[in-house]
């Protein structure tokens, strides 16, 4: 995307898209519910993951509901949680039926830099590039 400011970069694991309402239930379309070596791109326009052998999978700023971190029990009370939960929808007006998408930097400390970014881009507001969610269009 030409002239975006990036505001992350991050190696890790793309763990899946799961519905909001299941972490077992997969979202299957275009691949995102497989796990696979990815890089985690936040630029100030949309959040995009660069999965090896897949689709790049992009979410427009504007499609964003909310991120954070998570783990284990043990590991977020210790501090420690790794993964990286983002929630995005695909519909501008219904926010009850989203998708989570988790991703796992390589590095622990990559985790709280990537949540920081996504907040970051969540603040700027409706991207002027409103893209689609996905790789070729509506999901």
């Amino acid at each position: 995307m030409t002239g975006a400011l990036t505001l992350a970069w991050v190696e890790g694991t793309y763990l899946g898209t799961t519905t909001a309402l299941s972490r077992h239930e997969h979202v299957a379309v275009a691949g995102l519910g497989e796990r696979g070596r990815a890089t985690m791109v936040v630029d100030d326009r949309t959040m995009r993951w660069e999965r090896q052998g897949s689709d790049v999978f992009r979410v427009a700023g504007s499609r964003l509901l909310g991120v954070g971190m998570e783990g284990s029990l043990v590991e977020t009370l210790l501090g420690r949680a790794k993964k990286v939960r983002v929630e995005w929808t695909t519909d501008h007006t219904d926010h009850t039926d989203h998708n989570v998408t988790r991703f796992q930097p390589r590095a622990r400390a990559d985790s709280a830099a990537l949540v920081s970014a996504v907040q970051r881009l969540m603040e700027f507001g409706p991207a002027t590039d409103d893209s689609p969610t996905t790789p070729d269009g509506p999901l």
